[in-house]
């Protein structure tokens, strides 16, 4: 599953974990579907803060890169 969002600290322990909801409840949704092997990738601090948004674009990159490495091999 592939996120993004406003602002940073959505991450379980963070901040704001309170309001993602999306998160459990589509892995649920998927769950009844039957897929069961679910990634979760997370892009943050697109409205607010460029520095947060560009760190986190970064980190996106690398564990798609690992994720489809991972599944290559």
């Amino acid at each position: 599953m592939l996120f993004s969002r406003g602002n940073a600290g959505y991450e379980k322990g963070e901040y704001f974990t309170h309001m993602n909801f999306q998160a459990d409840y589509l892995k649920t949704v998927f769950n009844i579907m039957g897929l069961t092997d679910i990634q979760e990738v997370a892009l943050n601090g697109s409205a607010f803060d460029k520095e947060i948004y560009k760190q986190s674009t970064k980190t996106v990159y690398n564990k798609i890169t690992e994720m489809a490495s991972n599944k290559i091999n």
